[in-house]
């Protein structure tokens, strides 16, 4: 998703320009940190045992595991097509972080508008894509999921730990079940 590429681009560009030595997250700010990288960025600090016998975090990262994470990450597929998995209508399941529908079957997969949109469209009703149900997040809706009859945008803020809110929602397809779970954190 969109986070994901924001982390990339921002720690690959901080590993090659300063080497092993990334800037502790209080230090700098960039739209990744301030967007929940912060404390992405705090689960790769080293971690040392201090005089009482504590395992405290040090002002260390594991630049290895990062380095390595990153590299994962650029790996992963911006869609997921089942191609085999259809409704009662005849459509069959493409998954993606954002909406599709702007620049599927428009442009190239490799394109980079494809990329953006793929990663950064926010669009509440998108049009049809013939033959495909498109599921997708990335626009956090209120309470429940959108579901229609060719989409479903399953994000419902499960990030958030407040009403409307603060809920993981999964679609089991082509039954078009619907399963959620409230943030844990959250006293909803």
């Amino acid at each position: 998703g969109n986070h994901e590429q924001m982390m990339i681009e921002e720690l690959e560009f901080k590993l090659n320009s300063l080497g092993e030595e990334v800037p502790f997250a209080d230090e700098e700010e960039g739209i990744w940190l301030m967007n929940g990288g912060d404390a992405t960025l705090y689960s790769y600090l080293t971690e040392e045992t201090n005089s009482f016998g504590e395992i405290v975090k040090t002002r260390t990262y594991d630049t290895k595991t990062l380095r390595e994470d990153l590299e994962w990450l650029k790996s992963l597929r911006l869609f997921l097509e089942y191609n085999g998995l259809m409704d009662d209508k005849g459509q069959h399941l493409l998954v993606t972080h954002s909406t599709p529908a702007k620049v599927w079957g428009k442009y190239p997969t490799d394109n980079q508008q494809f990329k953006d949109s793929i990663l950064w469209e926010r669009i509440s009703f998108p049009s049809k894509i013939d033959g495909i149900y498109s599921v997708f997040g990335h626009t956090p809706q209120q309470l429940k999921a959108t579901v229609k009859d060719h989409f479903a945008n399953i994000d419902t803020g499960a990030c958030f730990k407040r009403t409307p809110y603060g809920r993981m929602t999964a679609l089991l397809f082509p039954e078009m079940k619907i399963f959620t779970q409230k943030n844990i954190e959250d006293d909803l």
